[in-house]
This record gives structure tokens, C-alpha cells and sequence, in this order.
């Protein structure tokens, strides 16, 4: 099989492209190259963001044992997070009618100053 001959990339003189084919066909050339570089930029930040969550899940993870795998834990650390598992429910199912779920968070409920009724004028 024969090699194809090519040219290759050649400097070019800058002139008004006069035939509007030529010029439909070296703005989508342009277009597609810038393209390919945008994705390639938004590709390479997404991995350097990838990178930089995962570094703060090794560094979390270091810091507190309950928040690593459960497959890594030992059978101590196990029995811990099953007792303490045990006392928050037990804590929940004690009190259900004491907590107001729009007493605590900020932005929730009304006439707490937020976005409740106390906002708007009557």
C-alpha cells in the first residue's frame, strides 16, 4: 500500500479569504480545534479536582476512625460504631416530638426571619 503524501502544517500569509467554501471550512477547523482544547482544559481540572477530594479523604480518614471503609476496621472499632450506632437511635427514638427540624437550621420555617412570612409586607 502506498504512503499518502501530505504537505503537513505550512505557514500561511494572512489575506481575506475571498471564497466563502474556504472560509466556511477554515472557521470550523478553527472552531473545532478550539473545542477540543476547552474540553481538554475542563477534563484536566476535573481530575485535579478529583485529586484534591481524594487527598481529603485519605487526610479525613487518618484523623477519625469512624469515617474510613468498614472492610478496614478491626473488630473493636466495629463493636464502637455499633454501640454508639445503638445510642443515637435510642436517643432519637426517646425524644421524636422534641425536635423541630426548622428550629434548627437557618432558611427554614416561618417567621424565622429568613424566608418565612416575617419578610414580606402585609
Amino acid at each position: 500500500m502506498a504512503k499518502k503524501f501530505s504537505i503537513g502544517r505550512q505557514k500561511i500569509k494572512i489575506a481575506k479569504i475571498e471564497r466563502k467554501n474556504h472560509l466556511q471550512v477554515t472557521f470550523s477547523k478553527r472552531r473545532s480545534g478550539l473545542l477540543r482544547r476547552q474540553i481538554f482544559n475542563e477534563l484536566e481540572g476535573e481530575r485535579k479536582r478529583g485529586e484534591a477530594l481524594d487527598d481529603m479523604r485519605q487526610a479525613s480518614q487518618s484523623q477519625f476512625w469512624w469515617e474510613s471503609p468498614v472492610e478496614k476496621m478491626g473488630f473493636d472499632e466495629l463493636q464502637q460504631l455499633k454501640d454508639c450506632m445503638e445510642a443515637a437511635f435510642n436517643q432519637f427514638e426517646a425524644k421524636p416530638n422534641q425536635i423541630d427540624p426548622a428550629s434548627h437550621v437557618p432558611g427554614y420555617g416561618y417567621g424565622n426571619g429568613y424566608f418565612g412570612l416575617s419578610n414580606f409586607a402585609a
